[in-house]
């Protein structure tokens, strides 16, 4: 019996914020497939915006209506990230391109990182290396001061450090994942992060907090692994601002059952049946399982993305793919029969039949502010601005004019006098 209810996935769209001003609306949209990863490319044609009147009357705003900006022009929210690197021992072997995982994790990463400053996104990252020492090798600790202490801007050069002295550790350790996990989850969700943007209204818009997670193996604790899972799922559940991405790195079960000539059933493939009934020649198969299926169920609990890179270009991808969850498309409106406090229902639906999509947002109720003061579009401040000019300029020279007279007028009582 499963430990909790798995979601159905599907195509959807969803409205995931609004914000007004004066008599503006804009609105942030997400777009997934059915595997939870943003959909790129739609164009301002693709999308359909409904909303109410002043009297509540639905109505379907014209393509002119609308001001558009696309997944990639859109400007991403602040985010932070925690990157979970798995250092076990199983990182000395080489994914499906010959080439040892470690190594190639490590440039993944680098690369990505580069891409992020390269675009000035509003990221903050901590780098963490997980695995479980024993004997003479020494593990990694992972708990809030660990986490804070390497949570640093994207352009700080600790980052590049760090990765340096990551591909030259001597990889030993043993995989633990749920706990490390799950302490991540925790600091992230319980921690009050600042925000160096804001919404239309100048509030503070809610920093993306998300945790990446790539891991070539499986938790190695089996004794309690159900429970200790069920644990994570509920830390997990806990906290449903943090969003956890995970990837793994390596070959499929059933490419290790084919590698390892071993005998299982697709329904028996599994994490323990494989370690216990396969073998691979000269090589522990052990140190080449990947658990797709709780990595994907942890992904599945969040909202987020699983994937299962096999060499470093497609880790790379992967983290792309990660990436794109932090902008959505953005679509600008000016409110019809806006008021102070008006309240009008507005969904937003994708329809590109070439894409085979046809996807209506859940309505959301807009409020608009109750201070409905509206700025004067620039040309007509520019005019009032001139007027004001001029009407100065003119009352500037009656008033000198008068004062003119006025001193002439003192100057010469005499003729005043005369002229009495």
């Amino acid at each position: 019996m499963a430990l909790w209810s798995q979601p159905v996935l599907a195509s959807s769209v969803e409205i995931v914020r609004w914000s007004t001003q004066c008599d503006n609306v804009k609105l942030r949209v997400k777009a997934v497939d059915d595997s939870n990863v943003p959909i790129q490319g739609l164009k301002a044609k693709d999308f359909q915006l409904k909303t109410t009147n002043a009297r509540g009357e639905p109505i379907t705003l014209k393509p002119s209506q609308i001001k558009f900006l696309s997944s990639q022009q859109s400007q991403p929210d602040p985010a932070y990230l925690v990157m979970l690197l798995d250092m076990s021992g199983s990182m000395k072997n080489k994914d499906l391109a010959g080439k040892k995982k470690q190594e190639e994790a490590v440039k993944a990463i680098r690369e990505v990182i580069r891409d992020i400053r390269g675009e000035n996104m509003p990221v903050q990252i901590a780098l963490i290396p997980f695995g479980e020492g024993g004997g003479n090798c020494e593990g990694f600790k992972i708990d809030t001061e660990v986490i804070s202490g390497n949570l640093v801007k994207i352009t700080d050069n600790q980052l590049d450090r760090q990765l340096d002295a990551l591909a030259a550790v001597n990889v030993c350790a043993a995989t633990k994942i749920y706990e490390h996990l799950a302490e991540t989850v925790k600091f992230l969700g319980e921690s009050n992060f600042e925000s160096p943007r804001n919404d239309m209204m100048g509030q503070p818009l809610p920093p993306r907090l998300a945790v990446i997670l790539l891991s070539d193996g499986y938790d190695v604790l089996r004794s309690n692994e159900k429970e200790r899972f069920q644990n994570l799922i509920e830390v997990l559940h806990q906290y449903p601002q943090v969003t956890v991405h995970a990837m793994g790195y390596g070959e499929t079960l059933r490419q290790l059952r084919e590698r390892s000539n071993c005998s299982l059933s697709d329904s028996q493939l599994t994490v323990d049946n494989i370690s216990a009934v396969c073998r691979l020649p000269g090589k522990d198969i052990n140190e080449f399982i990947v658990d797709e299926s709780r990595l994907n169920e942890i992904a599945q609990a969040t909202g987020g993305i699983y994937r299962l890179p096999g060499n470093a270009q497609e880790v790379v991808e992967t983290l792309r793919t990660f990436l794109t969850t932090l902008r959505e498309y953005e679509i600008t409106y000016r409110q019809p029969g806006s008021d102070r406090a008006s309240l009008h229902q507005t969904t937003v639906g994708v329809i590109a039949p070439s894409r085979q999509l046809n996807l209506t947002a859940e309505p959301e109720a807009i409020r608009m502010s109750n201070f409905n003061y509206c700025p004067l579009p620039l040309p007509n401040r520019l005019g009032i601005l001139i007027l004001t000019l001029i009407g100065g300029l003119f009352g500037l020279k009656l008033f000198i004019t008068w004062s003119k007279n006025i001193k002439e007028q003192a100057e010469n009582p005499s003729q005043n006098s005369s002229s009495n």
